[in-house]
């Protein structure tokens, strides 16, 4: 587990965290949420962070307490991270950064095929092969 900034800068991060992303906790308090968000990643992160802060006309968003999965990605090793809120009484203050979903073992991460992908690669192997000769 790591603790940001709402601007996404590091504060703290357990041994544990370390481990997992090979980043020691004086790299990562040098780093920001968006450096390891996978690059695909990095709008919908962007997004998300903005729904769940508070804005001039809603100073509690409903979507605030509803943590969300983003794809990290450093030294071309892939994570899974869990983005929640931490607020007190006043408001926002943290993000809590948890990781999920870490590859078996540890290998580079690979986009997910879409289903029109999946679906061209099923029929490719479904078609007759032709013998030739």
């Amino acid at each position: 587990m790591a603790i940001c900034t709402l601007g996404g800068t590091f504060v703290e991060s357990n041994r544990r965290f370390a481990e997992l992303t090979s980043i020691d906790s004086n790299t990562l308090s040098k780093l920001t949420l968006f450096q390891i968000v996978a690059k695909s990643d990095q709008e919908k992160a962007f997004q998300l962070i903005s729904e769940r802060l508070p804005n001039n006309s809603n100073n509690h968003n409903p979507q605030s307490t509803v943590p969300f999965f983003v794809r990290g990605e450093i030294h071309n090793f892939a994570f899974g991270l869990i983005v929640s809120l931490i607020r007190d009484s006043s408001g926002p203050k943290y993000f809590c950064i948890s990781l999920g979903g870490l590859p078996t073992p540890p290998t580079s991460y690979q986009e997910p095929q879409t289903s029109s992908e999946k679906q061209e690669k099923d029929d490719a192997s479904n078609q007759p092969k032709r013998v030739v000769g």
